[in-house]
């Protein structure tokens, strides 16, 4: 039987353990479901970019782009 790849794409306003609360969730999950292999993404607002950049270095995913 094959085994199925599920890709994830989180969308959430903001994803940082700075902001904490519920900010903390997608990020907590975007390192859970990654580190379990699972390809993920993470399109959050681009205030967070630097926290992301930090703790994800050469990370592909996530892109900040500001609308």
């Amino acid at each position: 039987m094959m085994k199925k790849q599920f890709n994830v794409l989180i969308i959430a306003e903001h994803a940082s353990l700075n902001f904490g609360g519920e900010a903390a969730l997608p990020l907590h999950y975007f390192r859970v479901l990654r580190k379990r292999g699972i390809e993920a993404w993470l399109i959050v607002h681009a205030r967070t970019k630097e926290e992301l950049q930090s703790r994800f270095p050469g990370s592909s995913g996530f892109t900040v782009k500001t609308v």
